[in-house]
């Protein structure tokens, strides 16, 4: 029985040392006698000095979050661990500017967390190679963005999660030589739009859309007339005639 036990912690001491100093690694275990396993990793409130952090092969999701990092770049997600990330949080930090290929090699990124940040701009196309069901930019300095960030490569894609909310922003526009982007929620609310985006958001094949908290005075008749999926819609806090 004495060998099971130190199995049990030797097997306990090498998912610790696979984990990268300072942050704490998570083993979950699924199928039959726990055959297939995934790793979350903390590694939020490390500090601005933050490089590339090796992580484990079987890595599903990292929190980076509340490190007060002011830019990441492609090189942060280099190694093995990174080819099976489907989960990235990067919230709470001071990011002002994403490069067009900072998230290039994360080939199975499902879910990208950039809210409480200081995002100004986002370049065209900087997640279009990245197979996303869902990016949270919320609480960013946002004025104005182009959906062609959000345009797949790979055709349409899968149906996307889009939060917008509590930015700056007051335009919103896309280049229509770019594919459409597959956007099926998008919430933004909390902005600077004096006016309903209707050329824009009527290509988005949108189901769930909040246009809550802007200074929109006034709504034609036709501002919604191109939504045809659409089946949620929030105006709250509107002073629309």
């Amino acid at each position: 029985g004495h060998w099971l036990v130190w199995l049990r912690l030797l097997c306990c001491v090498a998912v610790l040392r696979a984990c990268s100093p300072g942050c704490h690694c998570q083993v979950e275990s699924f199928g039959m006698f726990g055959s297939f396993s995934l790793t979350k990793v903390d590694c939020s409130g490390l500090g601005p000095h933050m490089t590339a952090i090796p992580i484990p092969l079987d890595t599903s999701y990292l929190d980076l979050s509340s490190n007060t990092l002011t830019s990441v770049s492609m090189a942060m997600f280099r190694g093995p661990g990174y080819t099976t990330l489907a989960n990235l949080d990067l919230s709470h930090n001071g990011i002002s500017q994403l490069s067009p290929d900072t998230f290039s090699k994360l080939r199975y990124l499902e879910a990208l967390n950039l809210s409480h940040n200081s995002l100004e701009t986002l370049e065209n196309g900087i997640f279009s190679n990245l197979p996303l069901g869902e990016v949270d930019l919320s609480h960013n300095r946002l004025r104005q963005v182009n959906l062609d960030a959000f345009s797949s490569s790979r055709g349409h894609g899968k149906p996307l999660t889009v939060n917008l909310s509590a930015n700056h922003i007051s335009w919103l526009g896309w280049n229509l030589d770019r594919a459409t982007p597959n956007i099926y929620t998008l919430d933004l609310s909390g902005n600077r739009l004096d006016r309903v985006p209707t050329a824009w958001l009527a290509r988005v094949p949108l189901r769930w859309l909040s246009l809550a908290g802007n200074p929109i005075t006034t709504i034609g008749d036709k501002a919604f007339s191109g939504l045809q999926e659409l089946t949620d819609l929030s105006l709250s806090g509107l002073t629309h005639e």
